[in-house]
């Protein structure tokens, strides 16, 4: 796996990365939750902003998606936490490759083969 699309159609719901980030990618399979366009492609809505939950350490470089942050501290009530992006697709595979890619070992031993 070398990006977000590739982890989501094998089914991964949590993404490991090689320096020790990981991130949860929120359910997008309802079209009602999905934000920005969504594009069909062979009969399926697909989703190209997706909200992610980063957990990160020292070594997590979050430059390429601090922009797409949706903690307001200055509202009274937020929904997010500050650790919640809605970012493009592109934006989360600049993420990953910053980040030293896909821990390939540890994102598919979560995934459950589909029977």
């Amino acid at each position: 796996m070398r990006t977000i699309r590739e982890a989501i159609d094998a089914g991964a719901k949590t993404v490991y990365l090689n320096n020790g980030t990981y991130f949860h990618i929120e359910n997008m399979s309802n079209p009602d939750w999905m934000f920005g366009r969504i594009k069909t492609i062979n009969g399926k809505k697909i989703a190209r902003w997706l909200l992610i939950t980063v957990i990160a350490n020292s070594k997590t470089d979050e430059r390429t998606i601090k922009h797409r942050n949706q903690y307001m501290p200055e509202l009274d009530c937020c929904y997010f936490n500050s650790n919640d992006f809605i970012c493009k697709e592109k934006e989360i595979n600049a993420f990953i490759t910053d980040n030293g890619g896909i821990d390939n070992y540890q994102t598919g031993y979560w995934i459950s083969p589909m029977f």
